[in-house]
């Protein structure tokens, strides 16, 4: 594997931890640790870090090092601010150029949100993997409409921005935020959705997006904020 290869494998890797949560907001990222943990020299563990920190996910103190960044509600806020800015232009965008081929693959997304859903109990909340197959599937939805837009540059700020987000939103998301009621509901939303988008309306298209990011934000802050104060009394809690 040639050095940019390794560097890019060795960035993918430490995104996916920081995606799943497992490396913890405070947390400080050791070069020769991670070095061999994954099996490389420091160079490639370097560059990775040093990516991250431009992207805004790790903080970097001289003389301390890297460590990951504990955002509070207002940045996280800030951030689906941006995304729904973005994401109604792509549901827009989609909604004027959708074809067979669009609609086809957004139904068999549609399909495994629904498989999730009846996985989960009535009254009950999600399991870790079915909560992560759920956000699974909401990458997978958001990043196949997204391209349909058919703007490269569109597309590539799309992308950067949903990265930092699910960094962030990992640090604090917990499977009880997915209930079985919950799930049913949103999968008849997304139905709605991929109906609208059939109809070519960009103007309900646009409301629906702007519904959902929402939504998600508000669902995903409000945790914080419960979390926090949890936290704050000493009362356990799960993540």
């Amino acid at each position: 594997m040639d050095h940019v290869s390794l560097a890019q494998s060795v960035y993918d890797r430490l995104h996916q931890r920081l995606r799943s949560g497992s490396l913890r907001p405070g947390t400080r990222l050791v070069n020769r640790t991670l070095a061999a943990e994954l099996g490389t020299s420091t160079i490639p563990v370097r560059e990775a870090i040093s990516r991250l920190v431009s992207e805004g996910v790790l903080d970097f103190t001289p003389g301390a090092g890297a460590f990951v960044r504990a955002p509070d509600s207002n940045e996280l806020g800030e951030l689906y601010d941006v995304r729904e800015a973005l994401e109604v232009m792509a549901a827009v965008e989609a909604a004027r150029f959708a074809n067979d081929h669009l609609l086809a693959d957004l139904r068999a997304i549609c399909q495994w949100f629904r498989q999730v859903a009846e996985a989960i109990p009535p009254g009950q909340h999600a399991t870790r993997p079915q909560f992560d197959h759920w956000l699974e599937c909401e990458e997978a939805f958001h990043t196949r409409l997204v391209a349909a837009s058919h703007n490269r540059w569109l597309v590539k700020v799309v992308k950067e921005i949903r990265v930092i987000a699910q960094v962030f939103a990992a640090q604090k998301r917990a499977p009880r935020l997915l209930t079985h009621a919950l799930a049913v509901t949103t999968v008849s939303q997304h139905d709605t959705f991929v109906t609208i988008l059939a109809d070519h309306d960009t103007e309900k298209a646009a409301a629906w997006m702007s519904s959902h990011i929402r939504l998600g934000r508000d669902s995903v802050i409000n945790y914080m904020l419960m979390q926090s104060v949890l936290e704050a009394s000493g009362t356990q809690t799960d993540a």
